[in-house]
């Protein structure tokens, strides 16, 4: 009864190392090859996909002269290439290029080879494409207004016929919340800065007559840009509800003025 009992505690440990040991392999077989599993891009019109990292998809393999071989795709509507090679002391990094054409979900895989030609490795990546949200989708504002009328709107007031001042009110779309509210004009000293000024939202704020210019050394304002229009930038600071991010948001107003006088 002894040895039988002792047999099977030999077995038990025989049985534990060989998983350990093969669990070892797995790992190392795991962290041979460094890349994501699943990439979502953006169709942009126009067939360019942005996959956050400039239309690279990054690859690191653990030995110095790797390559990588049989890249395939899983449908017409997706194209990957290799787009870049940098080898490093101890590793070999990629840069695999994706562009497609439709959204939907597809998969590219390729092959890891050794400098001898040796396969080492085999990946699979998800590729995801979302269609791109237009500029209205991604406008935090609901609204705009400025003496009345929408910023954003299609019938916003003319260069002939904008008030010189007016109220300035921001409605945000759900899901945003408010939280500053800033409005500038040209540094008459420095046309690359801007004198801001907070307001509450819902203030009465007067157009910029300033222009973009530069001072000649003798006392004299030019325009440099020859153009006939003062700008006043409204800056918002706001914050989404759900991811707690904080973001903020630029517009212009432009007016006539005749810089001639």
């Amino acid at each position: 009864m002894k040895k039988i009992h002792f047999l099977f505690t030999r077995l038990m440990f025989a049985a534990a190392f060989l998983l350990c040991v093969f669990a070892t392999c797995d790992l190392q077989a795991e962290a041979a090859t460094k890349c994501d599993d699943t990439v979502e891009v953006v169709y942009y019109k126009g067939g360019n996909f942005r996959t956050g990292n400039d239309y690279l998809f990054e690859v690191e393999t653990d030995e110095r002269g790797d390559n990588i071989i049989n890249l395939k795709t899983s449908n017409d509507h997706l194209k990957v290439f290799r787009v870049s090679y940098d080898e490093n002391d101890e590793s070999t990094s990629f840069g695999i290029g994706i562009w497609t054409d439709k959204k939907g979900t597809y998969t590219f895989e390729f092959d890891v080879v050794t400098k001898k030609g040796v396969i080492k490795d085999h990946k699979v990546v998800t590729v995801i494409v979302k269609k791109a949200k237009t500029k209205a989708q991604l406008e935090p504002c609901k609204k705009v207004m400025y003496a009345k009328k929408n910023l954003l709107g299609d019938d916003f007031y003319s260069l002939l016929r904008i008030p010189k001042k007016g109220k300035l009110k921001i409605s945000m779309k759900k899901g945003y919340k408010l939280l500053e509210v800033w409005y500038g004009e040209v540094n008459l000293e420095n046309s690359n800065k801007y004198d801001w000024h907070q307001i509450k939202n819902n203030s009465v704020i007067k157009l910029s007559n300033r222009h973009y210019s530069f001072h000649s050394g003798k006392g004299i304002y030019k325009n440099e840009l020859n153009r006939m229009e003062a700008d006043t930038c409204i800056w918002i600071k706001y914050q989404n509800k759900k991811t707690k991010e904080i973001s903020s948001s630029y517009y212009t107003i432009s007016k006539l003025v005749n810089y001639a006088k």
